[in-house]
């Protein structure tokens, strides 16, 4: 069974953002005088504003792994907690639930608080599903300590 994973895509005006990175989670950063939202890779503090979801063929403790590894490489301990992975499965909850593969995740800042959305599959989506699928995928393993 896959998983629906949101990987990195990188957008006008993101930084530093590589394409193939699993999604670790969200932030909100100063540019300016303005606050801004970006999805954070799990590799490394690159950002997108964007992320195509692909159904990713790794089991769900292959991807909790190589979660926790990353949270504790850049906060040590954090990644051990019981409860440090709890907004990203909410997220993929909602990605299974009412996404498919090639659909785009997008985040917002609002005036209260940021919000996620996921828009359809364009064609320019769907054709970048198989190399961030395959991108993802190795990221993930190597995070996790596995190899593929």
């Amino acid at each position: 069974m896959s998983i629906l994973f949101p990987v990195l895509t990188p957008v006008a005006g993101s930084f530093c953002a590589a394409p193939g990175e699993p999604l670790r989670g969200t932030a909100v950063t100063h540019e300016g005088s303005r606050q801004v939202a970006y999805l954070i890779g799990a590799t490394s503090h690159r950002a997108s504003k964007l992320a195509v979801l692909v159904p990713l063929d790794l089991s769900r403790a292959q991807i909790e792994a190589a979660q926790r590894a990353c949270l504790n490489r850049i906060m040590p301990g954090q990644g051990d907690r019981p409860e440090a992975l709890d907004r990203l499965w909410a997220l993929l909850g909602t990605c299974a639930a009412e996404g498919r593969a090639g659909d785009v995740l997008d985040v917002q800042l609002g005036t209260t608080r940021m919000s996620l959305g996921l828009t359809q599959a364009t064609r320019e989506s769907l054709g970048l599903v198989p190399s961030l699928l395959a991108s993802a995928r190795s990221q993930l393993l190597a995070l996790g300590g596995a190899l593929s």
